[in-house]
């Protein structure tokens, strides 16, 4: 999304998970990649909540922007302070 709201072409394709994991193991004990099996175990789980906790923070769901509304507004200001 943030290639998208800066107009840079984006080209995403998917990667069997069997081969997700051959590859992990393999970078698994490289320090410089940060990304291992350990973080690919991580993502198997759910990681959404049931009810949304909105309301616990004091504010409403309408007033939350989407990751892409955000980006656009974010890139927006940065480009007219950038010139």
């Amino acid at each position: 999304m943030l290639y998208q709201a800066e107009g840079t072409p984006v080209k995403i394709f998917s990667v069997p998970d069997h081969l997700t994991r051959i590859g992990l193991y393999a970078v698994d004990p490289i320090p410089q990649i940060p990304f291992g099996i350990n973080q690919a175990r991580a993502l198997e789980m759910t990681n959404v909540t049931e009810h949304n906790q909105v309301d616990a923070f004091g504010i409403d769901e309408s007033d939350l922007l989407s990751l892409s509304a955000y980006l656009k507004k974010e890139t927006g200001r940065w480009n007219q302070t950038s010139t």
